[in-house]
C-alpha cells in the first residue's frame, strides 16, 4: 500500500540500482561484480582482482594487480560473467551458507580509516553502519 494518497496522474522513472557498484557473496558461493564494479575499475571480464577484507569496518577491499602490488597473495579470477570462487573468502571470513547472500556497495576511496593502497576501492556490507552497530 502507497504510503502517500497520489494526486493525479505522474510517470514514473525506470531507475535500479543496476548501475551503482556492488559485489555481491551469493548462496551459490561465488563472489558477483555488479557492472558498475567493471566500469569503476575501468575493466572488463574475465579479469583477476586481489580481494581483501576490513574487518573493524566490515569493507571488502577490491584492486587490480596491475595497479597495486600485494605481496604473497593471488588474485580471484572473474569470468566473463563477472563470477568468481568465493570459497577461499568465505571460509577466511568463517561464514556459512545460511548467511549468504552478502552484498557490498560502494564505500568511495576514503583510505584514511583502514590505510588501504592507493587504487583500492572500499565496499561496505549492505545496512552495516558502523563498528557500533553489530545487528
Amino acid at each position: 500500500m502507497p504510503k502517500k494518497e497520489p494526486k493525479g496522474f505522474a510517470w514514473i522513472s525506470y531507475e535500479t540500482e543496476a548501475d551503482q557498484p556492488y559485489i555481491t557473496v551469493d548462496s551459490q558461493q561465488r563472489l558477483y561484480l555488479s557492472s558498475g564494479v567493471c566500469k569503476l575499475l575501468g575493466a572488463d571480464c574475465p579479469m583477476r582482482l586481489y580481494v581483501g577484507y576490513d574487518h573493524a569496518n566490515m569493507r571488502l577491499i577490491v584492486a587490480r594487480p596491475d595497479i597495486v602490488r600485494a605481496v604473497d597473495t593471488k588474485p580471484f579470477r572473474f569470468d566473463k560473467r563477472r563470477y568468481g570462487n568465493a570459497k577461499p573468502f568465505i571460509r577466511t571470513l568463517g561464514l556459512n551458507r545460511n548467511e549468504l547472500p552478502l552484498r557490498f556497495t560502494y564505500a568511495g576511496k576514503d583510505f584514511s580509516d583502514a590505510n588501504l593502497p592507493e587504487g583500492s576501492f572500499a565496499f561496505s556490507l549492505a545496512g552495516f553502519k558502523g563498528a557500533d552497530d553489530l545487528t
